[in-house]
């Protein structure tokens, strides 16, 4: 299997996860587990970019 699909499956469950941690499964939606997995892509992106100094010189 692609490193990528088991990355994705992966990601799935664990934001399946933490919907269920906040909601029953029934009420889950597959927005829900998309938006959780989205959102913890983003957290990840802001840290990784936190140093940056984002001021372009005259250079």
């Amino acid at each position: 299997m692609d490193i990528r699909t088991q990355t994705t499956k992966s990601n799935l469950k664990k934001a399946l996860l933490q919907c269920m941690k906040k909601q029953a499964f029934s009420e889950i939606k597959v927005k829900d587990i998309i938006l959780a997995e989205f959102n913890k892509a983003l957290l990840a992106d802001r840290s990784a970019v936190n140093g940056i100094d984002h001021v372009l010189s005259q250079d």
